[in-house]
């Protein structure tokens, strides 16, 4: 009969049960509580089915090597997910065994994953870092819970939410355009259409490889009203699930009619990364910002846009032009505005008023707050 290296049984402490698992070789110890209300034989059918998944990947923690594990982690834990989740942990994974170089599952420590979150933060921008950081972090807790790794503390860099929050500006904006000729030759062109489609029409930089003329998963249509473009999104690729058609403001119009030519089809912007090349695209977006000296990615360029735009829509017309699925996203705009603009907005209604005494003080408050010039007395 083989030999079983773990054991978990059924413990009752503080009126609740309690699972706890118990491994053989390095006689390390966990433990799972039980829901409340759950009853001793429902407890040992728990303890059964954990302790046959915990023997199931007991492998001797001096054979394993990161890649292996990465496989029983692909195997056993991301085929529950949806398909573009474990796609997202698949790729992180696999990045982090790059990044260490595939050693022994037991020289998996701090130091190995902060070394690789340095290097991966040499091509991402600091929010792709904290993902890749989150992604790291709940692989190497699954190895742990199963047994085969003692626990790792991963530091989820942290990002400064001032710098996050604020768009480019104009100069900036200019540095970056200025780099891309340098950085990708061969797609220049297409390059700078991107980004110009994410500060002018708020696009997300994935988004801007899937966009055609005329007809695709986004598209760019000219209408008979308004200012003569719109974009329409197909509801496969949104978060709200929505197809959705939103007009192009007038600055991104005209760069429209600059760059359409009569009967011109396929992609606006011509890059050489795929359409679902998502990733890539961040990447390649965030070194045309690190190689111009400007804090943050493309999707600062997105929040420029919206923060410009939001001094002039209403909430639910912002909403529909960033095409967020939850006005609360938008509302976060609107949060943030300068008080000095709200103080000089203030001071416009006020003064642009005609109704007798709008904007004043009256009784006994107007004489409290008269000016020292209009409350001296009168000379003899």
């Amino acid at each position: 009969m083989e030999k079983r290296r773990w054991r978990v049984g059924v413990v009752e402490r503080d009126l609740r049960l309690y699972l706890r698992a118990r491994d053989r070789e390095t006689r390390q110890s966990r433990e799972k509580v039980t829901a409340a209300g759950t009853g001793r034989r429902e407890a040992s059918k728990l303890a059964r089915d954990w302790e046959a998944e915990l023997n199931a990947t007991a492998v001797s923690l001096t054979r394993l090597r990161l890649s292996e594990a990465v496989e029983l982690f692909e195997s056993q834990k991301l085929v529950h997910l949806r398909p573009r989740s474990a796609t997202r942990y698949r790729t992180a994974c696999n990045r982090f065994v790059k990044d260490v170089g595939d050693p022994d599952i037991v020289k998996v420590n701090e130091m190995a994953v902060s070394g690789a979150l340095a290097r991966y933060g040499k091509d991402h921008a600091p929010a792709g870092v904290v993902a890749y950081a989150r992604h790291i972090k709940a692989f190497l807790r699954w190895l742990t819970e199963m047994g085969l790794l003692r626990s790792v503390n991963v530091k989820i860099p942290k990002i400064d939410e001032a710098e996050t929050k604020q768009g480019v500006s104009g100069e900036a904006f200019e540095r970056v355009l200025a780099k891309v000729a340098s950085v990708r030759p061969g797609d220049a062109e297409g390059w700078k259409r991107a980004l110009l489609l994410c500060r002018y029409a708020g696009f997300r930089i994935q988004e801007t490889t899937r966009l055609h003329w005329g007809e695709g998963p986004i598209a760019a249509v000219r209408t008979g009203t308004g200012t003569g473009w719109a974009f329409r999104f197909a509801g496969v690729g949104q978060k709200s699930r929505k197809t959705e058609t939103v007009p192009a403001v007038p600055q991104m119009a005209r760069l429209l009619d600059s760059w359409s030519v009569d009967g011109e089809s396929g992609r606006v912007c011509r890059v050489g990364v795929r359409a679902e090349g998502s990733q890539r695209g961040s990447a390649i977006g965030a070194k045309f910002f690190r190689e111009a000296g400007v804090v943050g990615g493309p999707h600062a360029l997105r929040r420029a846009f919206l923060q410009e735009w939001s001094t002039r829509l209403a909430a639910s017309d912002l909403m529909k032009l960033a095409r967020h699925s939850s006005i609360a996203t938008t509302l976060k705009f609107y949060i943030g505005q300068e008080a000095a603009g709200l103080s000089d907005r203030l001071v416009s209604a006020v003064g642009g008023d005609s109704r007798p005494g709008f904007g004043e003080f009256s009784g006994e408050f107007a004489t409290e707050c008269e000016s020292p010039e209009t409350t001296q007395p009168a000379t003899k």
